[in-house]
């Protein structure tokens, strides 16, 4: 019964990203900084009459990723096809590199945003461009969390062999 219902929450989880994900590739075509397109707008959350907390459609795709993952991690058809030693090694790496560009990209939008000022969202990381396009500090530090996160669960996960049943 629980997969069942962890299949389901996947599904509807991988919708609502795809969804998102399309909605804003149609909505923005173009965008000046690689990620620029989820952090223009604020999603808000409206409960009765008045909004109480609003999300920037990254912030969403965040939490959307996480939670799917997990589901991901606590399905029973999950294998791992590598030893548990190798699997550990790999999993705690990229963990250690994900911590570690999360940080930088926190350190360098927080720098970039005193010395330029203006919008914090809007900043961009000029000194390290990716395909000739510089890439939104909002988005890439939210995927280096987002990346952290999912590496230590799955460390953790696969240490522990604890299911959150």
């Amino acid at each position: 019964m629980m997969n069942r219902r962890l299949r389901i929450c996947g599904q509807l989880l991988s919708i609502l990203i795809l969804a998102i994900i399309g909605f804003y590739l149609i909505k923005y075509p173009y965008e000046s900084t690689f990620g620029e397109r989820f952090v223009r707008d604020q999603i808000p959350l409206i409960f009765p009459f008045y909004v109480i907390q609003s999300f920037k459609p990254i912030t969403l795709l965040v939490i959307f990723g996480f939670a799917l993952w997990v589901i991901l991690m606590e399905s029973e058809k999950v294998s791992l096809w590598m030893s548990r030693p190798l699997t550990q090694v790999f999993l705690a790496t990229c963990a250690f590199v994900a911590v570690y560009e999360a940080m930088w990209n926190s350190l360098a939008w927080f720098v970039a945003w005193i010395q330029q000022g203006g919008a914090i969202d809007k900043l961009a990381n000029l000194t390290h461009e990716h395909a000739g396009i510089p890439v939104n500090f909002n988005f890439a530090t939210k995927i280096w969390y987002l990346t952290a996160a999912c590496f230590m669960y799955a460390l953790w996960r696969t240490r522990t062999g604890k299911r959150l049943n």
